[in-house]
């Protein structure tokens, strides 16, 4: 299968901790992250009112401590691994593309490619497998079911057509 590739920008201008935001024809804006030396993207759009995410804070997260002896407590962890959102605060894991407040809502995530051979214009690529998801709700569900699955930004696979094809 085939892969829809979009040049990004050369590896050498997106350092650990940045981000890059790229508009791509057909899917919108995709932010791609360097996070501790591994690339990740996602589509720029929060699944809560459609904020411009990836424009959003890079912070990490609390979490709760359980150590045998001491009183539970509370650390701080994955710096640079979440993306807050600007309008509302909603928090997503940047690898996974889930949100802090429950795996049912996410954003859509993409393959980024850095290819071994570099120095050539771009060296950092975001796509995916083309056609493997969107065939697979198409042929489950309608063509309809696609427009709402992406416009809420969950999982494809649970998605229900709005309207009978």
């Amino acid at each position: 299968m085939t892969a829809r590739r979009f040049p990004v920008c050369p590896a050498a201008e997106l350092p650990v901790g940045a981000r890059r935001l790229v508009d791509v024809p057909g899917v919108g804006t995709v932010g791609v992250f360097n996070v501790n030396g591994s690339y990740h993207a996602l589509k720029s759009q929060c699944p809560h009112q459609g904020a411009q995410l990836c424009k959003g804070k890079l912070t990490g997260t609390a979490e709760p401590t359980f150590d045998p002896g001491a009183l539970p407590g509370i650390r701080w962890t994955r710096e640079g691994e979440i993306l807050r959102c600007p309008w509302h605060g909603w928090e997503f894991d940047i690898r996974t593309g889930k949100a802090l407040c429950g795996e049912h809502w996410r954003v859509a995530t993409y393959e980024v490619e850095v290819p071994s051979v570099r120095g050539g214009p771009f060296d950092v690529f975001a796509g995916w497998p083309a056609g493997a998801a969107v065939d697979a709700v198409r042929d489950r569900f309608g063509s309809r079911a696609l427009t709402r699955a992406a416009m809420v930004g969950r999982e494809l696979a649970p998605a229900v057509p709005l309207l009978p094809d």
